[in-house]
């Protein structure tokens, strides 16, 4: 079953990490979105699933193993909310997000 997250309560936690502030190096974590499909790439030798996450602050290309996630093509992609912890890798324009974990969560907005 999916969790939910009460996104009023998720954001004043201050387990939400924002895309902007984030540098090489940081680990980070948080309730982002992702609005188009991954593809599939292949990171230092490692298949792995591509795909640009956001949030209100920005956006950031991010990769997780294959392996790592249980990734269900749909014909019908909407976006999607998920929760990820990851750690940033790179400079400038060029940060990427290594992702540990990635859940997909339903949110409440109220």
């Amino acid at each position: 079953m999916m969790q939910t997250i009460v996104a009023r309560k998720f954001a004043l936690s201050g387990q939400h990490d924002h895309l902007a502030t984030l540098a090489s190096g940081l680990h980070f974590h948080g309730l982002y979105t992702l609005r188009q499909r991954p593809t599939v790439a292949t990171v230092q030798g490692e298949l792995c699933y591509s795909l640009w996450v956001e949030d209100l602050t920005g956006r950031l290309q991010c990769t997780i193993p294959v392996w790592k996630t249980a990734w269900q093509e749909d014909g019908n992609f909407k976006s999607q909310h998920l929760l990820i912890k990851a750690y940033a890798v790179g400079d400038g324009s060029r940060l990427v997000g290594r992702i540990n974990s990635m859940e997909p969560v339903h949110v409440v907005w109220d």
